[in-house]
């Protein structure tokens, strides 16, 4: 699929690292996954080395994965096909999603929740009193939610 002119142009805006990555040294998209022009469109890098190194992607729920969680990264071997929901479990098992405090809609800090948790006041009075839903109150008591604390 990729012309070998095309190929040569994408490998040279490439750089190694020390760390087995193969970095991306051109332009970037806003989220720090690198873009390459090629064939009239501009194309994630990353997809672009899969599809070099394996052939086009068939599927279009597939998504190109990084192993190394480097996202200018195009080497091949640190590249996966998956879906959006490999994508998220892959980042929860590495521990890498934004859950508890660090979730930008976090109302709660992880001493309240434990505070909530050994309480025997009523969900709608610790609801009003913490400022949040009284099914909040239930989830967190249920271990629906902040499960890690």
């Amino acid at each position: 699929m990729w012309p070998p002119h095309i190929i040569d142009r994408f490998h040279s805006k490439t750089k190694k690292a020390a760390n087995g990555c193969i970095v991306w040294a051109a332009g970037k998209y806003k989220h720090g996954y690198g873009g390459f022009w090629a064939l009239g469109a501009m194309r994630k890098a990353h997809r672009v080395a899969w599809e070099i190194a394996n052939g086009p992607i068939l599927d279009p729920k597939m998504h190109v994965l990084h192993r190394c969680d480097n996202r200018p990264c195009v080497n091949p071997d640190h590249l996966f096909l998956g879906t959006i929901a490999d994508n998220m479990l892959d980042r929860d098992k590495k521990g890498r999603g934004l859950s508890g405090e660090r979730a930008n809609t976090a109302k709660l800090k992880a001493e309240e929740v434990r505070e909530i948790r050994q309480s025997n006041v009523s969900s709608t009075v610790l609801a009003a009193e913490y400022g949040v839903s009284w099914s909040t109150i239930c989830q967190i008591r249920r271990g629906d939610t902040w499960k890690g604390i």
